[in-house]
């Protein structure tokens, strides 16, 4: 009954969960790639005489950032469930049942001279099988001498029992096809065994096959892949991918035996496999199987033993333990497993689904409703720098403003077309990591059910299970590289934060000069892996081929290394190439690796404090704002900047005055976007509830709003007199400490260029624009004609010109001296090119 209800429940959150993630806007990539082709053109003529372009535009900024919020919760939401749903399917039993039945067959402290490891031919394989592996798989008698009882006798070390019989199974290969005979021995070498590589397998009985009084008789008879599969799924879990050291695939098929339960029985059938000599030269690989179930912790454990013996007559050992769950329903964990591998299956399908939703809206936008096709266009037909507004309409130069200067909406610097799908790599990870999640899902409930209907009652007979094992092992390996992926993706949203996009936009600062340093990277490590391999591949088992070397010298690099073995190996070269391999590949293109990211995060550092905020920082630092506005109204948490509430209210009360003109409310809405951008600008907002006593809630009038044209005009002044300072105190130390040479040249030749613009505009309009304003998304700027608002305003800049007439002087100081700076830098400057100049070579030297 408890069961059923938890599974009852389970259904019922569910089906919640499910129509809540349907209710779900499908992304903020495409509200934000549709937002300015489609909702604000078919916003309704309503809206449109209710609410501004300004504040429409705002409206949408927080509809798409709370779009986005959403989806952050959602796709959060899908990682618990998933990391859930992983660590509920890895049991930590799992390591410790391996390690056991390895310690127990494979360490070599239990018996230092007959173990798995001390294995040096096909006599060494049958001496194991005897003294060690047999015994301890058929244990007849406990450690005090005793008989066991037949039930006893079942169990592998008390504690595992054994799943039907043990199998040795033996891949052979056709003497001489795949290899030749030198002539130079031709007279006293008459075959071959060629390898693995390049033979063809061998099919045909050989030994005593058609002794019949030899109980192994069939053991030298060839069975293909359906008669060894006898777990009662057909074909379907029959082969599984088995590699040797050398990438060598191995066939399922072969020859095989399975050996008797009863350890007397068993000795004598491995001492008649012996003396009829069923493993030859011919042999290229013996594969011991067997399996165990362990009832105290619900595990089975299916063991593959694999002994490789290569044409020079090398033996290399291997071992594969995969142990796996049984996959039923009779526990708590099992059911709970299975309802979050259901709702995580119907969170995959969804996601999938907004994938194909959002391609469909990508590919519905006109490439004229694409602002970087637009600009694509434009640039190639007539150089034109001119774009089109899909807001308004209007024709402005996207070089020079970051926004519309009609209605102040955010230009979307990528493809909104079909392009900017594919253009997006975040959106190639999705359909990897989509792909990736659909296979697992549906791999696990086909294991699931198959393992619920598999029967391991087989008596006294083998059952062939390491294939499921194999196959539920790949769908943890694939379901790692979802791990990987899943939590990569996270910084798909985090870079919508500006303080945490850091780190993706320093990679992607860094992608083009990392591609070129790891081209000449690998080309130098490559031939270091080259010549390691030639000169220690002999002697060195970690350069034997050029995959090992390369794989040791990347070790090299963190400092794991043997020196003493290569030595050995190659007196001459091991002080050769060693120290110059960590001369050139661990100190100095490390260092070069280490100086590209630490410029790129410098580049990224400087460009963030000078940039913009960009639409998604603007978005949500709206949405943030009016959130903390909402808490504080209702009591769950205190106002953090009273001055910020006190600003908020005065704009209220001068959108409510009926004497401002329409510009004039334009201009308040402005001041408001701004101080929803910046709330915490706690400097400018006492500057302006001073100005007005405190009194921010009163009934406000025009001249009311002329004394906070003025505040906010003195405000720039100040802000922008500090700034020159700031210039002025940077110009000064870098002349005494810059040198005249490499970076600080170009630094230089870009300082003078840009400050003698800037002062010969300052100039000319010091008595009629004053200081101007860098131009800010959503701020207050001081450019423009007069303290008139301006005649196509929208409201998004507010046209308070700041009176300078009593600080001309001190401004036009400021400018000389940066002039003087100048003027000296250039003379210097010139002067080092005549120097240089003179070192130059004549036309008769160079003319032969």
């Amino acid at each position: 009954f408890f069961r059923f209800s938890a599974f009852f429940v389970s259904v019922r959150v569910l089906v919640v969960s499910v129509i809540c993630i349907c209710k779900v806007p499908f992304g903020f990539e495409m509200a934000q790639s549709l937002s300015s082709s489609r909702a604000l053109l078919q916003a309704p003529a309503e809206q449109e005489t209710m609410f501004s372009l300004m504040e429409r535009t705002m409206m949408k900024k927080r509809s798409d950032a709370k779009s986005f919020m959403v989806e952050t919760t959602v796709y959060l939401c899908f990682v618990c469930v998933f990391g859930a749903v992983t660590y509920l399917s890895f049991d930590s039993q799992l390591f410790f049942f391996a390690n056991n039945i390895r310690r127990q067959l494979l360490d070599p402290h239990y018996a230092p001279d007959r173990n798995w490891y001390t294995i040096r031919n096909a006599g060494d394989l049958f001496n194991y099988s005897r003294f060690r592996l047999l015994p301890t798989m058929f244990p007849n008698t406990y450690p005090n001498g005793k008989p066991m009882s037949n039930y006893s006798r079942g169990f592998f070390v008390s504690q595992n029992f054994r799943i039907g019989r043990m199998r040795f199974r033996q891949v052979r290969v056709q003497r001489g096809l795949g290899c030749t005979v030198n002539h130079v021995f031709s007279s006293v070498v008459t075959s071959c065994v060629p390898p693995i590589a390049t033979a063809i397998e061998d099919s045909a009985p050989f030994g005593p096959w058609n002794d019949s009084s030899n109980p192994v008789r069939s053991a030298f008879l060839w069975n293909s892949v359906s008669a060894l599969c006898n777990n009662g799924f057909g074909t379907k879990y029959c082969s599984s991918v088995m590699y040797g050291v050398r990438m060598d695939r191995y066939p399922d098929s072969g020859y095989v035996w399975d050996f008797t339960s009863d350890l007397n029985a068993s000795l004598a059938e491995l001492q008649l496999l012996e003396s009829s000599r069923w493993i030859d030269d011919q042999t290229v690989a013996v594969f011991i199987d067997f399996n165990l179930y362990n009832p105290n912790v619900g595990l089975v454990g299916a063991t593959h033993l694999m002994a490789e013996f290569f044409p020079t007559g090398a033996v290399y050992l291997s071992q594969s333990i995969k142990p796996l769950p049984v996959m039923t329903l009779e526990t708590t964990k099992s059911l709970g497993l299975l309802v979050g591998e259901i709702f995580l299956t119907i969170m995959v399908v969804l996601y999938v689904s907004r994938e194909a939703y959002e391609f469909w809206g990508f590919l519905t936008v006109d490439v004229h409703h694409c602002v970087q096709c637009q600009i694509n266009r434009n640039r190639q037909r007539h150089g034109s720098k001119l774009i089109r507004c899909l807001e308004c309409g209007r024709d402005f130069n996207y070089q020079r403003l970051p926004t519309c200067p009609l209605c102040g909406l955010e230009l979307v610097m990528a493809h909104q077309c079909w392009r900017g799908y594919f253009l997006d790599g975040w959106n190639i990870m999705d359909l990897f990591n989509q792909s990736l999640f659909l296979w697992v899902l549906s791999t696990r409930f086909t294991l699931r059910g198959d393992m619920i209907k598999m029967s391991y009652t087989v008596g006294d007979s083998f059952l062939l299970l390491f294939p499921v094992a194999w196959y539920y092992d790949v769908t943890n390996w694939v379901n790692a590289g979802c791990s990987l992926t899943c939590f990569t993706k996270t910084f798909k949203y985090l870079e919508k934060f500006r303080q945490l996009s850091m780190l993706t936009r320093m990679v992607q600062q860094a992608m083009t000069i990392l591609l070129s340093f790891g081209l000449v990277f690998f080309v130098i490590f490559g031939g270091f892996a080259l010549a390691f391999t030639v000169a220690f591949g002999n002697d060195v088992a970690d350069y034997r081929d050029f995959s090992s070397s390369l794989m040791a010298c990347i070790r090299m690099l963190f400092g794991d290394f043997d020196y003493p073995l290569i030595h050995a190996s190659n007196s001459i070269l091991a002080p050769i190439l060693f120290p110059v391999f960590n001369m050139i590949c661990v100190l100095i293109l490390m260092s070069v690796f280490l100086a590209i990211v630490s410029a790129s995060f410098q580049e990224v550092k400087e460009s963030f404090l000078e940039k913009a905020v960009d639409y998604e920082t603007s978005a949500m630092r709206i949405l943030f704002a009016s959130w903390r506005v909402k808490m504080v109204e209702l009591g769950f948490m205190s106002p953090i900047n009273p001055l910020y509430r006190n600003v908020q209210t005065l704009i209220s009360s001068f959108e409510k005055c009926a004497e401002l003109n329409t510009h004039q409310v334009d201009d308040m809405r402005a001041l408001r976007s701004e101080v929803e951008h910046d709330p915490d600008n706690v400097k400018f907002f006492s500057v302006i509830v001073k100005a007005f006593s405190g009194k921010v809630e009163r009934p406000m009038s025009l001249a009311d709003y002329n004394l906070l044209r003025d505040t906010v005009r003195k405000y720039r002044e100040i802000e922008e007199l500090e700034r020159m300072n700031e210039i002025g105190d940077d110009e000064t130390a870098s002349q005494a400490s810059g040198s005249s040479y490499g970076s600080s040249r170009r630094k230089l030749s870009v300082t003078k260029t840009s400050a003698k613009l800037e002062f010969s505009e300052r100039k000319s309009s010091v008595q009629f624009l004053g200081v101007s304003q860098r131009p800010r998304q959503g701020s207050l700027s001081g450019q423009g004609g007069g303290a008139t608002a301006s005649k196509e305003g929208s409201g998004a800049v507010i046209r308070m010109l700041p009176d300078l007439e009593a600080r001309t002087e001190i401004m036009m100081r400021h400018l000389e001296r940066i002039q003087r700076m100048i003027d000296k830098k250039s003379a210097q400057q010139q002067q080092d090119v005549r120097r240089l100049s003179d070192l130059a070579p004549t036309p008769s030297r160079t003319s032969l």
